[in-house]
């Protein structure tokens, strides 16, 4: 998944509740891998909350926001917010992939998460 996503580290929800106080992560989206029948949170470890710099709280706020209207399939006001995130930080991947995913899926098919099939 981290190719997907272009990220480093990447954990699911129970893993983010043991770590959230002393790291920061923002939720990446919610998948369902090869073998399992349950969709999951996943989350990305950005860093240490103590080291954390005020762009990296900012970046993972605004991903939330974006990611939660998407979540509602609110596709506009997603779209407009991904938009925003990918305009202010625009090395930001997940941002990029989660705007090109609201201007390219079919809204009338999605469940909810995405399924990976492959490992």
């Amino acid at each position: 998944l981290n190719r997907i996503y272009r990220t480093h580290i990447i954990i699911d929800e129970n893993t983010y509740s043991a770590v959230k106080e002393v790291f920061l992560c923002r939720m990446l989206d919610r998948i369902c891998v090869k073998g399992k029948d349950q969709a999951v949170n996943i989350d990305e470890v950005i860093g240490r909350q103590k080291d954390a710099k005020p762009e990296q709280s900012e970046l993972s706020e605004s991903y939330q926001t974006a990611l939660k209207l998407f979540i509602a399939q609110d596709a506009s006001a997603a779209e407009a917010a991904f938009k925003a995130c990918v305009q202010k930080f625009p090395a930001d991947a997940p941002s990029a992939l989660m705007l090109k995913r609201i201007q390219t899926m079919d809204w009338g098919c999605w469940e909810g998460f995405w399924r990976y099939d492959k490992k």
